[in-house]
């Protein structure tokens, strides 16, 4: 296993310091108006958390063969922690959507292909070509059945005896259960209407359901662990929360962001198992004071945030493909053998890593969301039309995960 001592904070911390540097970068200047609290803000730090999560598995990977995560409590729920948030941001956002009078279900999924598929496809074509550079292919049609398990996320095989998904830092999964709550919205907004509008009532209904679903068994249906469902309620319980203008005001405040930042700390250095049920509530508790609005000092809404916010798709699946390249292919002798050149490495892979994610943001992500856009553009609605629901659409076009 990697030695974890002083010289990993000082790695991690310049990481995330260069990863800003590169989205300084970037001349255009996102405004932090239009936006559903500071959520665009934090989604890129929550990326880079999956990212250095994953070069601590991939680099004991190289080491031992296995893909474990670290035994360090803040390495091994970096990435946990992270995910669940990205879970409940997508809870709160669709959410949002079909808690309208007209939802547009042809609008909402035609933009969900086009937001997710083009970099999706992208990042399966380097899993794919990885995969058979590193086995070699003699043309045998036996790999179409795995590759299309991958296009069409039913499934992540080895392509032509690889272990693919390492490749891909073993992310996919994710995309699953995203696509998964996409399909089950439906049943979702029709359970949902059954339940009286007061946030006072829905709230803490989907705070209990949380609870619930994160505490049953881990019982798996077709391949999806139940539990696994909570997050996306706190996500909803948070968007009723949205709804109580005071209780927000609080939330910005000073001490909240201090209450905030302490269930944080919690969640990510006590020691627990991945996904652990008890973690939730101070996610929960966090993710309320950014939904709210809580910049944390201005953090969030730096413009460093916004454009590592915009681009956190492209980290969240380019990640895996430069760890992968770095690690196994590039210098694995490297990485099993010295421990400082491998934490020296984290900074520059950092920064690549976020240049790389601008580019495919700018020319493979943007030209989708417009492509979407333009094939379900509505006509203009009235005048009163409600702002809000173009906040949670523009929100929604932004979110990758």
């Amino acid at each position: 296993m990697v030695d974890v001592g002083w010289i990993a904070y000082v790695s991690l911390t310049t990481g995330f310091g260069v990863a800003i540097a590169a989205a300084l970068m970037v001349r255009s200047e996102p405004s932090p108006a239009g936006r559903i609290g500071c959520i665009d803000g934090l989604r890129g730090y929550l990326a880079f958390s999956v990212v250095a999560h994953h070069y601590l598995i991939g680099w004991n990977y190289v080491i031992s063969g296995e893909w474990v995560a670290p035994s360090n409590p803040l390495l091994a729920n970096l990435g946990p922690a992270a995910v669940s948030v990205f879970f409940m941001i997508t809870g709160l956002l669709f959410y949002l959507r079909i808690d309208r009078a007209e939802v547009g279900w042809l609008k909402l999924y035609v933009g969900r292909i086009f937001r997710i598929a083009p970099l999706w496809f992208t990042a399966v074509a380097a899993v794919v070509l990885v995969s058979l550079a590193r086995t070699g292919w003699n043309g045998d049609a036996s790999i179409l059945a795995p590759i299309l398990n991958w296009i069409f996320l039913w499934g992540f095989p080895d392509i032509g005896g690889y272990s693919s998904s390492i490749v891909i830092a073993g992310v996919a999964w994710t995309l699953r259960y995203e696509a998964l709550f996409y399909i089950l919205l439906p049943l979702l907004a029709l359970g949902v209407s059954v339940l009286p509008r007061h946030p006072l009532v829905r709230m803490p209904a989907f705070m209990a359901i949380a609870a619930l679903s994160s505490t049953l068994p881990a019982y798996s249906f077709a391949g999806f662990i139940i539990n696994f469902a909570a997050p996306f309620f706190w996500g909803m319980a948070t968007a009723e929360a949205l709804k109580l203008p005071r209780f927000c005001a609080l939330l910005r405040l000073g001490p909240a962001s201090l209450l905030g930042a302490l269930c944080l700390t919690a969640a990510l250095l006590i020691p627990r198992p991945a996904y652990a049920a008890w973690a939730y509530a101070p996610l929960f508790c966090f993710f309320l004071t950014v939904a709210a609005g809580n910049t944390y000092r201005g953090l969030l809404t730096a413009r460093p945030s916004l454009v590592l916010g915009d681009v956190s798709y492209s980290i969240y699946l380019m990640q895996g493909i430069i760890i992968h390249a770095l690690m196994v292919i590039g210098f694995p002798d490297t990485f099993s053998t010295s421990g400082t050149l491998g934490w020296a490495a984290l900074p520059p892979t950092f920064f690549v890593l976020a240049v790389t994610s601008l580019v495919t943001y700018r020319w493979i992500e943007r030209p989708g969301i417009a492509l979407g856009r333009a094939l379900t553009r509505q006509p203009k609605k009235k005048v009163g039309a409600s702002k809000s629901e173009a906040v949670v659409d523009r929100e929604i076009d932004r979110a990758g995960i």
